[in-house]
């Protein structure tokens, strides 16, 4: 870890910026300090400190933010963006959360409003404080994808989130991929929302209309009915958490394409060069085309009216990003942004104390932060369409029970 700059400390120029000895005399252009720090031009971060004051100040870096002064770590020594932003909202809630009620009579610590931008071109958004199967999200937004409202599919794939949701037949009513690919309309005929975005990408990619909801009024739950008995009264087991999602495709300019031929075609982007003549970057642009490089970045956002931050966070965060994974390589375009926002954003009072024992889990471990963070990637076998993914196309790197944190249970609030 490189030692603190002095620069961010509060100093009197008339003292030593490490110990605060006073300024002594000495006939040259320079400030000497009683100590032997001397500092050349009077800027406290060029001095040059004795070994006195190396050893009571220096080795003891500065931290400034709740997360750093809990951990240990500076942020900016911090590779893994996820984990670094999941544990200062966690920080957050547990030491500053409103105590709420809450629709399961469990109680919440919580915080309104919040945000977090995660770039899939640096890393994947995985947990690596505690084990979770990297595949299960991925693998519950797929069955979304297919548009069931049976439980079945998904405990075929090994997957248990909805088990406590359904009724005796594995139904869980209209939940969130019959609203994605069956929303009913006012004459009756139904809305594939997949395949309309689907055309968007392809044929005008800078629509604003890229948006895919699962908030229908109609198919709320029965407040105060057991989730397993709303399928029967033809309403959803569980109100949609992540209710909405939005695409966005931006134009990539000429040096983005460049650098992205560059990693995908080496030897062709090689004989791009020397540059020569007015037409090469046309002539580039040409070449670019002709290999099918992409012209289009694609973020995805998606929204939470209501955020589980144990349980729900690390799966939402995984599973979207997977998402924008599947919309971009189905319509060629690089997947960069997956935004989200959590408007009640909550930690369960049943859930504290596990949280608790993840918090000193990454405080014995700071490598979980400072390491390279894990990565999925899409297989090159590209499916005909979205809707033919399986859980075999992720291929996830750096991820594994041995160099993650233990499993932890939590409790869900039914």
């Amino acid at each position: 870890m490189s030692e603190p700059s002095v620069m961010n400390m509060n100093v009197d120029p008339a003292k030593c910026p490490f110990c605060g000895s006073p300024e002594v005399e000495y006939p040259t252009p320079r400030t000497v300090y009683s100590c032997g720090t001397s500092d050349y031009d009077g800027r406290p971060e060029s001095a040059m400190q004795s070994e006195t004051c190396k050893e009571r100040v220096l080795v003891k870096p500065i931290y400034s933010t709740q997360f750093e002064k809990k951990f240990g770590i500076k942020e900016e020594d911090c590779k893994n963006q996820y984990e670094l932003w999941y544990f200062k909202t966690l920080l957050s809630l547990l030491e500053d959360g409103t105590v709420k009620d809450d629709r399961t009579n469990t109680g919440t610590r919580s915080i309104p409003f919040h945000t977090y931008q995660h770039d899939l071109r640096e890393s994947y958004p995985l947990m690596k404080s505690r084990y979770l199967n990297p595949l299960n999200p991925i693998k519950e937004m797929i069955w979304m994808l297919s548009g069931s409202s049976n439980v079945k599919p998904l405990q075929e794939m090994g997957v248990p989130f909805w088990n406590c949701f359904a009724d005796e037949n594995g139904e869980l009513g209209p939940v969130y991929g019959v609203q994605w690919r069956h929303w009913k309309t006012p004459d009756g005929e139904e809305v594939d929302q997949i395949q309309y975005v689907l055309d968007l990408l392809e044929n005008e990619p800078t629509s604003r209309r890229m948006v895919v909801s699962c908030w229908n009024p109609s198919f709320i739950p029965v407040a105060k009915t057991a989730p397993k008995d709303n399928p029967k009264l033809g309403k959803m087991s569980l109100t949609a958490c992540h209710f909405s999602f939005v695409l966005t495709a931006t134009p990539m300019n000429f040096g983005d394409r460049l650098n992205a031929f560059k990693h995908t075609h080496t030897s062709a982007h090689a004989n791009l060069f020397p540059i020569s003549g007015k037409g090469w970057s046309e002539h580039a642009e040409e070449v670019m085309d002709r290999h099918n490089v992409p012209k289009f970045y694609l973020d995805l956002s998606f929204i939470m009216r209501s955020n589980d931050f144990i349980l729900g966070n690390p799966a939402n965060l995984n599973e979207y990003a997977a998402l924008c994974l599947m919309f971009a390589q189905q319509r060629n375009m690089v997947a960069r942004y997956v935004n989200y926002t959590g408007i009640d954003v909550h930690v369960y009072s049943d859930h504290i104390t596990g949280a608790r024992d993840q918090i000193d889990y990454a405080k014995k471990h700071p490598e979980i932060f400072t390491d390279k963070p894990a990565q999925v990637y899409l297989s090159v076998d590209k499916p005909e369409t979205i809707f033919d993914y399986n859980a075999d196309h992720f291929l996830v790197q750096g991820y594994s029970k041995e160099n993650t944190g233990p499993v932890i249970r939590f409790p869900i609030a039914v």
